[in-house]
């Protein structure tokens, strides 16, 4: 026995405690350097099967490729995520070929009730597919073209399917 009536092996104990204790805490020699900021995922361009070459149909593309950069600022300014902007991009190119490239500026309600019909009737979408594209032209129209989109309630929803759920007894 020696100090304060501790064995050998107690002293051992502590004083490898006390290494572990004063290494821990030891000031870092260089500060933490913080990996870059994560970068948003670029705009989705669109993918058209046929293009028919003309002035006409670059000037609108290049029109609705100026939408598409301000829809990515207006998600930025709002802290939306990556994935929001990426969905709310697909949408509008969607919107777009759908409308076969009319111009941005004269997208009305009455165009944008049609793609949500066709949505639910004729591509059979779900709900939640025809709700995602509904609130994605809803942000278009608020916040890059600044207008009201208009009533809407005319239009067919897409319905939700019970038949894909397996039920029990």
């Amino acid at each position: 026995m020696s100090i304060k009536g501790q064995t050998e092996q107690q002293q051992a104990e502590a004083q490898l405690a006390v290494g572990y204790y004063t290494e821990l805490f030891k000031p870092p020699l260089e500060p933490k350097k913080l990996p870059p900021p994560a970068k948003l995922p670029p705009v989705p361009q669109p993918v058209l099967a046929q293009r028919v070459p003309g002035a006409k149909e670059e000037s609108v593309s290049g029109a609705w490729q100026i939408v598409a950069d301000k829809l990515k600022e207006q998600i930025l300014l709002r802290h939306y995520s990556p994935q929001t902007l990426k969905s709310y991009s697909i949408w509008m190119w969607k919107l777009s070929r759908f409308l076969e490239n009319k111009s941005p500026e004269t997208v009305t309600t009455s165009d944008v009730q049609r793609f949500l019909a066709d949505l639910a009737v004729r591509q059979q979408v779900s709900a939640s597919a025809q709700n995602q594209a509904f609130h994605a032209l809803l942000f278009l129209f608020r916040y890059v073209f600044k207008r009201d989109l208009g009533d809407l309630r005319d239009t067919p929803r897409a319905r939700f399917q019970l038949a894909s759920f397996p039920f029990r007894d």
